[in-house]
């Protein structure tokens, strides 16, 4: 059994017994307790899956989720009742863990179905309260939920936590094989990232989404650039659409010197000297460092400025 497993079936008991417990309260019989046991263990999962087109559905394709929520409701069922004020407080620390566990849950099993972030936060969040909200209502209550905003709030923020790690993970890996230096702390701010390249595509509208194959050169193009320069981004989708394949060179900054205006470093006579073989490269056979640089070894021509570069690959190698 996987860990990842072993806490779907804690978070499962947790939910079957608040449902239980609620049950409890309202002095339902044996057959009251499991129904409201089921409602909250499989009830945001079931509307997930639904929503994902997930199917079976969880709880069809491994039967263990229902037995183990009917075994947690004969469990409270058969054990002493606590009084109806401690059964109040169970009720709410057993909801909580439930919620958690399965605001998490639900996002990972979301986000490994291909959704986006965002949905994957939505339906967490879903996972964790659309069971309880089922519960309450039977009961004729109003949902805990409701009653109390930090449910949601609670529940939302485990989803994005889950998300997050998620993402800081997957970049950590990447540096920790191939960067040879710690993750930069920009990458630590995770789906910030993406928000960030989102907001910056949103005005482009379609630029950078099509497709549109061109000729494929003998000897693959060279880009100098950096990932965050607005110039390079559209020569970097150009080369994208017609599906040129190229080398890419980064000019990333290593020096302050570096981040000091082209104009005011010539008016100045500032010249750094990069750690970086890229940028020392293009100092010493274009005689200056700007992004972007298209260098193409099959005529032996490079080309500063995005007009021009656009120009030339339309010219060049457009089908």
């Amino acid at each position: 059994m996987s860990f990842v497993y072993a806490l779907e079936m804690l978070g499962t008991a947790a939910f079957a017994v608040s449902g239980a417990l609620a049950a409890s309260r309202k002095r339902m019989d044996i057959f009251g307790f499991c129904v409201l046991a089921l409602m909250p263990a499989v009830g945001g999962g079931t509307v997930r899956d639904v929503i994902i087109d997930r199917v079976p559905v969880f709880w069809i394709s491994d039967n263990r989720y229902v037995a183990v929520a009917i075994i947690a409701a004969l469990f409270v069922f058969f054990a002493p009742h606590p009084k109806p004020g401690g059964r109040r407080r169970l009720l709410i620390w057993a909801d909580a863990l439930g919620l958690a566990l399965f605001a998490a849950l639900g996002t990972e099993v979301s986000l490994a179905h291909g959704t986006g972030p965002l949905v994957a936060v939505m339906l967490g969040v879903t996972t964790a309260v659309t069971g309880g909200m089922i519960r309450d209502i039977i009961c004729n209550e109003i949902p805990l939920i409701l009653e109390r905003e930090i449910y949601a709030t609670a529940a939302f923020a485990a989803s994005l936590a889950y998300v997050f790690v998620d993402q800081v993970t997957d970049i950590k890996l990447v540096f920790d094989t191939y960067g040879q230096r710690e993750l930069p702390l920009k990458w630590k701010a995770g789906k910030l990232q993406t928000l960030g390249s989102m907001l910056a595509s949103a005005p482009r509208l379609r630029q950078g989404m099509d497709a549109r194959p061109g000729k494929e050169p003998e000897y693959m193009l060279e880009l100098y650039s950096f990932e965050s320069s607005p110039y390079a981004r559209p020569v970097r989708e150009k080369l994208c659409e017609m599906e040129i394949p190229y080398i890419l060179r980064s000019c990333g900054r290593t020096q302050f010197q570096e981040w000091i205006l082209p104009p005011l470093r010539k008016r100045f006579n500032i010249r750094p000297s990069s750690v970086l073989e890229n940028r020392r490269v293009l100092q010493t056979t274009e005689g200056k460092v700007a992004i972007p640089y298209l260098y193409d070894p099959n005529v032996e021509q490079g080309l500063f400025e995005s007009a021009d570069i656009l120009n030339y690959l339309e010219e060049n190698y457009a089908a």
